[in-house]
């Protein structure tokens, strides 16, 4: 069985192969990990690693993560109101997405978008 740990931090290194930067945040909580994280995100694995990998106690360390580097579109459903339908009905009127990795969350998803960072979140 896979540690809980080493699932997050695959999936913080896949994150980085897709071309975004990630940064550990505290268990429970949205709050980063580190200090400075907005200059210290990482697309590097060695240094992904090295946040997560507890070598002290020969384990790891059970971060989530957070995403940086790119756009990203949350979508969700509040209420009596569909995120999907919302996004559905805006994007009959204009130019469709283009494909992208997509997350569920507990409310509806994310669409995450590479850019070459002129453009900010």
């Amino acid at each position: 069985m896979t540690d809980l740990g080493e699932g997050i931090l695959n999936s913080a290194l896949a994150m980085a192969a897709r071309g975004f930067r990630v940064f550990p945040l505290k268990v429970g909580s949205k709050q980063p990990a580190i200090a400075h994280w907005p200059q210290r995100a990482s697309g590097d694995a060695d240094t992904i690693r090295k946040w997560w990998i507890d070598e002290a106690k020969g384990g790891y360390k059970l971060y989530n993560f957070g995403v940086t580097g790119g756009l990203f579109l949350d979508v969700d459903n509040k209420k009596d109101v569909s995120g999907l339908d919302s996004l559905t009905e805006m994007l009959a009127e204009n130019t469709p997405l283009p494909d992208t990795f997509q997350v569920n969350t507990p409310n509806g998803f994310h669409l995450y978008f590479r850019n070459d960072d002129s453009v900010r979140n």
